[in-house]
């Protein structure tokens, strides 16, 4: 055989050249937002309508659709055809979502679950928990527990039934340990829910639960987790049980100072299962893989079976598993830098969310999952390779992660709280290198207590190493000077926020250029550069937030407040910014003034005296000190109004008048109405004890204010010092009280006994006030009154333990808080 000579190569003097990262494409594959935009849409106005309608309107769409459909065929090849294509992808989106949404509607309602919760009827219950059991912030009354459960079966008013109905559950210390996969019997009072959702009631047991456990994984699963979290405690190793809360979202032992400090430092996302969370065990398990050097193909499947098993361990809740479909799709964005790929992806799984659950369209956890899903895929791959320019690849791909979702979801986040936390992304940044270890830790020591117990310690212990460092960081965060500051509240601070971040990403981008070739640098040099961009750009965030500060220290988002005047009533209704309805002024006018400068009221559109007893006018000195009153009403058995307060009419230009049933009025988005005392009663005449009511007390103005809420309105009923004769009275002339109850009920005569408790078990609220003096001789709020409203699942916000708080439309309900917080 002959072969034919080949000249060798000759080998290279010179080194392989180094390609440095590149500049990732700029991801512009928009086609499927249209389809996203439409199923957001049909899954907001299929949610508000009744089951039927809903109906209707989806097969309105797949008409519309088919109709369209056989347009593009008819003219397929014509410049018509091009114009209606494009339409056909967001009608089959709201088609499909339309018709998901009338289907749920249609389960839920059916049965008697939603009747009962209208006329707030007392129901025996069978109950599916569909989550566990978490606790709710108790600023007054016990510890209170919520979960969201199906309702299967039950009876009311004798009559046995089944219903598929979802509802939420607020029980007491005896629903702690309730969860997934019990079956919960209990007896209580169906209400109807604060804001539209996805649960048609809310359910207040007035009874202990009747519990049978759970079996099979679900019962496994759970003690795994609390044996998980046990043991963590146990070790008392400082971190304030941050790491059962990191690891496997299980906040129950969290220390509550430390969670206000991971609050305050923008680090509350680790406590909870979140995309951020699901993104981290990917990306550690995906570059482990590729460290390893196996085929991306492969390292994304041991990836996914990763986050499998991480989605598991801390229970396929939905909120669980639509975080781990936004991080498996941000994180691939920011692992591969196939960012045109992964915003279809997006798009695709927002529309497929919608379509498993249409209620997601108005949660804010959605929405941030959205948000940070976005940043990672737009400007996630961008700030990788701008931080790759001074960092190892790896370690700019996993910076870049917390930075581009905490930049994309400030705006929502200034929307749920108008204040900022200036150090979070630093904050995020100083976390970010330990949380994958700290979530790998703890996913390998759930797996060491169900295989081998002892092997758990050192994974305890090398995890918690993790989540003392990120404790540090947050009580560091949350002792540095505006650790967080005030932020405009509403649209206007989510814009301001917006381009604040904006403003972030182009510094990074302006300070940091990408490598283009290996050209050698001084270490210091490529570091400071990095680190000299983003100090700039937090500090321009830093000082925007600063210079623009609104007036601080004042609450914001509150609808009533309650002033602590000592033994006294004074209350406040929000009419608007820097306006209110102000009903009695308390005895003391330092301390009623202190108050209203403290909610920022500066316009009092209507001063109410209830009577004429001291402690309910005798601070109304302070009400008009600084301010305008613009009406003063007042009602009493007297024939005259006091000197004083006739004085301080006088000098601000007012004509007091008598208040009396029937009389309506109106400031800002808030409406009012008298319904006590009856007109027929001529209080304008006779002498002091001219009534026929017998006392001042029972000539006291009751009045019934509508709120106007974000989602629902709310009412209060103000009773002054009414006394349970009167109250008696009062409910037979307004039978309409007992029919819609009210949400929030003054309790009268701050709480003594002769003012009764009739009027609560009438009326069904949600919340009592009570204003009442600390310690005061008169025994105010009477035990019996107490233990009543607790009997009636009613909880009571006290002006002796809270002092001045305030009252907000939240989430699940009404939030009160202390006015100190």
């Amino acid at each position: 055989m002959h072969f034919r000579n080949r000249r060798p190569y000759p080998a290279s003097t010179h080194r392989p050249r180094t390609v440095p990262p590149r500049e990732p494409d700029t991801p512009t594959d928009f086609r499927l937002a249209p389809a996203a935009a439409a199923a957001w849409t049909a899954a907001a106005l299929a949610t508000r309508l009744p089951a039927e309608e809903a109906a209707a309107g989806g097969a309105l769409l797949a008409g519309a659709g088919l109709t369209l459909g056989l347009l593009c065929v008819a003219y397929r090849g014509r410049a018509a055809a091009a114009l209606l294509i494009p339409l056909l992808l967001p009608l089959a989106a709201g088609c499909l979502v339309t018709l998901a949404a009338a289907g749920s509607l249609a389960r839920f309602t059916a049965g008697p679950v939603d009747e009962a919760a209208q006329a707030k009827a007392f129901v025996t219950v069978i109950l599916r928990p569909s989550s566990d059991a978490a606790p709710v912030r108790a600023d007054y009354g016990e510890a209170r527990y919520v979960l969201r459960a199906i309702v299967a079966a039950g009876s009311s008013s004798g009559r046995s039934f089944t219903a598929a109905s979802p509802v939420v559950v607020f029980g007491d210390g005896q629903w702690k340990r309730i969860g997934r996969g019990d079956t919960v019997r209990s007896v209580g009072r169906l209400r109807p829910p604060d804001r539209p959702g996805r649960e048609v009631a809310v359910f207040l047991p007035a009874a202990p639960p009747v519990v049978e456990p759970a079996r099979g994984a679900e019962d496994y699963t759970r003690d795994l987790r609390h044996e998980f979290s046990s043991r963590a405690l146990a070790r008392g190793a400082g971190d304030g049980g941050l790491l059962p809360g990191m690891a496997i979202g299980d906040r129950s032992v969290l220390d509550d100072r430390l969670g206000e400090a991971m609050k305050t430092t923008g680090l509350t996302h680790l406590t909870a299962v979140s995309g951020t969370n699901c993104s981290y065990v990917l990306a550690f398990v995906f570059l482990a893989a590729r460290a390893a050097r196996l085929p991306r193909p492969a390292a994304a499947g041991a990836a996914l079976v990763a986050l499998a098993a991480f989605v598991f361990l801390v229970r396929p809740e939905p909120s669980v598993l639509r975080a781990a479909v936004m991080g498996a799709i941000g994180i691939f964005a920011v692992l591969t830098g196939r960012g045109r790929m992964s915003l279809p992806l997006l798009f695709l799984a927002v529309i497929v969310l919608l379509a498993a659950d249409p209620w997601l369209h108005s949660s804010y956890a959605f929405l941030l999952s959205v948000s940070a899903t976005a940043g990672l895929v737009l400007i996630g791959p961008l700030l990788a390779s701008r931080f790759a320019a001074a960092l190892p690849v790896w370690a700019a791909r996993l910076l870049a992660v917390p930075v581009a979702a905490q930049l994309a979801c400030t705006p929502l986040l200034v929307m749920l709280q108008p204040s900022l936390s200036v150090y979070a992304v630093p904050a995020n940044l100083a976390a970010a290198p330990v949380v994958p270890f700290v979530t790998i830790a703890g996913m390998l020591a759930v797996a060491a207590i169900a295989v081998w117990p002892p092997a758990a310690e050192p994974l305890l212990a090398a995890g918690q190493l993790g989540s003392g460092w990120v404790a540090t960081v947050a009580r560091v965060g949350t002792g540095a000077p505006f650790a967080q500051v005030p932020w405009l509240p509403g649209v206007p601070g989510a814009v301001l926020a917006a381009v604040l971040s904006l403003l972030i990403v182009l510094g990074v981008v302006a300070a940091v250029r990408p490598r283009r070739a290996a050209v050698p640098r001084r270490a210091f040099v490529r570091y400071g550069s990095a680190a000299l961009c983003l100090v700039a750009g937090c500090a321009l965030g830093a000082a925007g937030v600063i210079l623009l500060e609104p007036r601080a220290g004042h609450p914001t988002g509150w609808v009533v407040a309650g002033c602590d005047v000592g033994q006294g009533d004074a209350f406040v209704v929000h009419t608007g910014p820097g306006r209110a309805l102000v009903i009695d002024a308390g005895p003391d006018p330092g301390a009623v003034d202190e108050c209203l400068s403290d909610l920022a009221v500066t316009v009092v559109d209507l001063l109410v005296v209830t009577h004429l007893h001291e402690d309910h006018y005798g601070g109304a000195a302070g009400v008009f000190e600084g301010r305008q009153v613009k009406e003063l009403r007042y009602s009493s058995g007297e024939p005259t109004l006091p000197r004083g307060l006739s004085s301080l009419a006088r000098a601000a230009g007012l004509e007091p008048a008598r208040i009396a049933a029937g009389d309506v009025g109106q400031a800002g988005g808030v409406k009012w109405e008298a319904l006590w005392p009856p007109p027929s009663a001529d209080t304008r005449a006779g002498p002091s004890t001219g009534t026929r009511y017998g006392s001042e007390n029972d000539a006291s103005a009751v009045l019934l204010v509508e709120i106007p809420g974000p989602a629902r309105r709310a009412t209060v009923l103000f009773t002054g010092d009414i006394e349970q004769e009167a109250s008696q009275r009062l409910l037979s002339g307004h039978p309409e009280l007992a029919r819609t109850g009210v949400d929030i009920l003054k309790v009268a005569h701050h709480g003594a006994r002769n003012g009764g408790t009739a009027i609560v078990k009438a009326l069904r609220p949600g919340l009592a006030l009570i204003s009442s003096g600390e310690g005061n001789d008169y025994g105010h709020p009477h035990p019996q009154v107490v233990a009543d409203l607790r009997r009636q699942s009613v909880y009571a916000a006290r002006t002796d333990q809270l002092g001045t708080f305030t009252v907000s439309l939240g989430a699940d309900g009404l939030e009160v808080r202390p006015l100190a917080d």
